[in-house]
């Protein structure tokens, strides 16, 4: 008699989603949102190395894993730098929004794919009256708050109303694309309570941005501890696809 080995099919959820996936040697492909999905493994002991080229996050994680034993893996890559912690917070807690949220808000560009140059336009409505933060994470790793801004400090939007970012009222202003080249992420989160993660007036500015290494820590810390305290009820994301 000759005993075939059985197969599994073995799904890995990583964090931050930009992270490289190696199994058995072999880079593994992750989707946007930090997933993958590896079919016909057989069972026994295989190779798994999560690496990350920012410099923020402390360590890789290595490991042997038996698919006979654990199909479902996820991993989040540990950090000390407050600006990669508030991401991944805001990543995680997106993901999980959208799986239960109250209502649907929707967020787009343009267009799709963007040059280092380039203008970009950003529209969002709500199927409900709510209070938005839209988020921008480039791939520099810095934060923008495109929204509550200077030009519009309330964060409550109407039911139903498509909304454009720069508007009409600030038409000596434009958004411009920043190498390098790579993946923009971008968040609209909402909440039926005021919401301002940020908590800024915008005096001096016309949008909310916190730089790698420019700013001081404790302005991130304060922004991830409102967003892991916050009480979402709807989010979305838009990804911009930044090409040479």
């Amino acid at each position: 008699f000759s005993l075939k080995k059985q197969k599994y099919d073995v799904s890995f959820t990583i964090i931050p989603p930009d992270a490289t996936l190696v199994i058995d040697g072999e880079k593994i492909v992750l989707n946007e949102n930090g997933y993958a999905r590896i079919s016909n493994i057989s069972a026994g002991k295989h190779s798994l190395l999560i690496t990350s080229d920012k410099k923020g996050y402390k360590k890789n994680i290595s490991q042997i894993f038996d698919p006979a034993i654990n199909e479902i893996f996820q991993f989040n890559l540990p950090t000390t730098d407050p600006i990669y912690k508030f991401n991944d917070t805001l990543f995680q807690k997106v993901q999980k929004m959208k799986e239960k949220q109250d209502f649907n808000v929707k967020l787009w560009t343009n267009k799709k794919v963007f040059k280092p140059g380039d203008t970009i336009s950003f529209f969002f409505n709500s199927e409900k009256d709510c209070y938005l933060n839209i988020v921008d994470i480039g791939t520099s790793g810095n934060i923008t708050l495109l929204f509550p801004n200077k030009y519009h400090q309330n964060s409550r939007i109407d039911a139903g109303k498509t909304y454009k970012i720069p508007d009409e009222s600030s038409d000596m202003f434009a958004f411009r694309v920043d190498p390098p080249a790579g993946i923009d992420r971008v968040y609209a989160i909402a909440s039926t309570r005021p919401l301002n993660i940020f908590d800024t007036n915008f005096r001096d500015v016309e949008y909310k941005t916190i730089t790698r290494g420019q700013t001081r820590d404790i302005t991130t810390v304060a922004a991830g501890h409102a967003m892991s305290n916050v009480k979402l009820t709807a989010a979305s994301t838009c990804i911009i696809n930044v090409i040479e």
